[in-house]
Formats: C-alpha cells, structure tokens, sequence
C-alpha cells in the first residue's frame, strides 16, 4: 500500500477543490509523490495564482504575504537564526523591530518552527506567507556558503 503523506499546508486542501481541474484523486496523487507544499504545486501547475494562495492566508488566518527578495532582507536578522533551521523550516528572518522579528515562512502555522524562532532570536516572530520555491531561492541566496553545508 502507498504510504500517504500530509502536505504542510493541507488546510488549504479545502479550497483547492473547489478550482477547476483540482479532484481529490489528483490531490492524492500528489500526497504518493511526496510533494510538500500543495500551494506550490497548485501555483506551478498554473492552477491559482499568488495572489489567491496569499489571500487565502490573509482572510483565513490573518497572515500577510511577503514577496521574498534578498534585497529586502537586513543581514543583521539572519545572525538570529541558524542557515540550518531556515533551511529545515523554510523560513527567512527579514526585519527586526523592537522586540519582533518579521519571518518568511512557506508553513507560518508550523509550531515547531515558531518555538525555534523564540528560541534562538528570543523575540515575538511576525510572521508572513512566502510561497516555498521563492522562499527557497532567496534562503539559499542570503546564507550561500552556509546552506551547502546544511
């Protein structure tokens, strides 16, 4: 039997049927492939857009979207958290204000990587919505040699 995996963002599962061409059998399918974001393979599939996977978070969970770009991260954040943990959680520290720090997560619902944003920036995260593959590229960019390593 096929083992059957979660998607990290499988609530969104629940929208995602609801697009044309989207069955629950083709969402199974892509559980047997092991695939880890559902919002990443509907946007590369050319299924939705962006803007709906990002309004989706904003409407139901109140999360904002950030557009990941290296140039609008401050090099002075990435010293908080390990290349290791951003890359384990796909998450990017971006800004830090007084006692926050704003973080790019491609799962911002993701308890175990909350818990490791506290402790090792020992701020309160605020936390935004990146889609995975973009989110990827720039973490890679910001800790390039660091996530060779990891």
């Amino acid at each position: 039997m096929d083992q059957i995996r979660h998607f990290q963002d499988e609530w969104l599962i629940r929208w995602a049927i609801k697009l044309p061409s989207v069955s629950l059998a083709w969402i199974a399918e892509l559980k047997r492939n092991q695939l880890p974001f559902l919002s990443q393979v509907l946007v590369d599939a050319g299924l939705a857009s962006p803007e709906w996977v990002y309004e989706l978070y904003e409407r139901h969970w109140r999360i904002p979207a950030w557009e990941p770009s290296a140039d609008a991260v401050d090099p002075a954040v990435l010293e908080l958290i390990p290349a290791k943990v951003c890359c384990r959680h796909f998450l990017l520290p971006f800004r830090r204000t007084e006692g926050t720090i704003d973080i790019a997560m491609a799962n911002p619902l993701d308890p175990c990587a909350l818990d490791d944003i506290v402790a090792y920036a020992r701020l309160k995260p605020v936390v935004h919505f990146s889609l995975p593959g973009r989110l990827y590229g720039v973490i890679h960019e910001v800790f390039r040699p660091a996530v060779s390593t990891v």
